[in-house]
């Protein structure tokens, strides 16, 4: 396991901890001392494990991740309609759309020419509502999708 200071940046691994001691005063007139361990650098206490990105293994902290995906791998499928979209496969939500329509087509037949249209006037489409609506939910499955391949 491998950790990083939040003070210093320095990253070490498990077992390098500096350890020392830290007198606490007396109890019942004994010395009393506490065991402290943190950073073998700066002795920093605050240091937090560091996980790599499910699909570019760059090293993060837990807090820098979504759903195990780093920011930067994220952020470039924000106008990856097609990756957004083999994404959002394992999600789907109703909508109303006049009765008519509803009336001539199927819902796979309305999905595909939806499809169609982003495709052939939206070039850049900014997928970025979708993804920030639950950005470890995406995270998640955009790490299945890139790593299923």
């Amino acid at each position: 396991m491998k950790y990083r200071c939040y003070a210093c940046g320095h990253v070490f691994e498990d077992g390098e901890q500096a350890r020392w001691s830290e007198s606490r005063g007396e109890f019942w007139g004994a010395p009393c001392t506490e065991e402290m361990s943190g950073c073998p650098v700066c002795r920093s206490e605050y240091y937090g494990e560091i996980t790599k990105c499910a699909i570019c293994g760059e090293e993060h902290s837990e807090d820098e991740l979504n759903g195990g995906v780093c920011d930067e791998c994220i952020n470039a499928r924000r106008k990856d309609f097609t990756m957004c979209y083999r994404v959002s496969m394992m999600q789907s939500e109703k909508i109303y759309i006049n009765s008519l329509l509803a009336s001539l087509f199927e819902p796979c037949d309305i999905e595909q020419i939806l499809k169609e249209y982003i495709r052939d006037r939206w070039k850049d489409v900014d997928c970025s509502p979708f993804i920030d609506e639950d950005k470890s939910w995406f995270g998640e499955r955009l790490a299945e999708e890139v790593n299923r391949r």
